[in-house]
């Protein structure tokens, strides 16, 4: 479903692997004719706390990989869910994976699907617009 408000998508991609980053913003810049996408990156859980902690304006889609040095993706989700309503409350955040049981259960309610890696323009697409109003 594209967003035909007009309205930028806001996405935060969160993966320590610039590979994995460099492919999602392709796909995610390629696949968007109509709708403006701001796509911000972040290579650890760490560096996207902080830029969601400072962001004036949130993502709508946050990308988060499970398996990052530093901060991983679910000390991610615990200290995410520690922030303030206003900030923790208005990203759809979706797991990139190879492995479909990654997360513990308390955090599933968190997260609003998972994309399987390795990426696939169609994987990719198909499961932000099955699942967001936005893209």
């Amino acid at each position: 479903m594209i967003n035909m408000s007009g309205d930028a998508i806001h996405i935060l991609i969160v993966d320590d692997d610039p590979s994995t980053r460099f492919l999602t913003k392709y796909v995610l810049e390629k696949h968007n004719s109509v709708t403006p996408i701001v796509i911000h990156e972040a290579v650890d859980g760490a560096s996207g706390l902080q830029y969601i902690s400072a962001a004036h304006t949130m993502p709508d889609i946050v990308l988060l990989d499970i398996y990052m040095p530093g901060m991983n993706g679910v000390e991610f989700l615990i200290a995410y869910k520690k922030l303030p309503s206003h900030k923790n409350q208005q990203s759809a955040i979706y797991i990139l994976s190879s492995e479909t049981n990654v997360f513990p259960e308390e955090y599933r309610d968190m997260v609003k699907g998972l994309i399987e890696k390795p990426l696939t323009q169609q994987k990719l697409i198909e499961t932000l617009s099955e699942r967001s109003n936005k893209v």
